[in-house]
């Protein structure tokens, strides 16, 4: 029986395998951050399938910034700020993937002038 498995190519399910569910969606809470600089937020990360099932992939994913002076993330999903700016994490898991959009706020001006309305 095992040999000819090793035979046929040692396949490992067939592509019209429709009894294994397939994930479908990454989805990512939250969708966005904004943060002030050196605050941290954690990523939560779940997999939606094919039957309907959910589950937390939150560290079975990759995780990548594109900016990282403005912002970096570690293995398990949680965001550093670091510099003001904008930047992306990236978030890659079976085929699947997904965005998190990141906002660093500057410190507030300390000597705003003040204004007058003029409504």
């Amino acid at each position: 029986m095992i040999l000819n498995w090793i035979k046929a190519g040692a396949p490992y399910g067939s592509e019209d395998d429709t009894s294994t569910p397939k994930m479908v969606k990454l989805e990512t809470y939250p969708a966005d951050v904004v943060l002030e600089k050196g605050r941290k937020q954690r990523i939560l990360v779940t997999a939606h399938f094919s039957d309907g099932r959910q589950e937390d992939f939150t560290n079975q994913v990759l995780y990548t910034v594109n900016e990282s002076a403005v912002a970096d993330v570690s293995m398990d999903g949680v965001i550093k700020a670091g510099k003001p700016g904008e930047t992306a994490v990236l978030i890659k898991a079976a085929g699947r993937n997904a965005r998190v959009g990141v906002g660093v706020v500057a410190d507030a001006l300390p000597d705003y002038p003040d204004v007058p309305a003029n409504n």
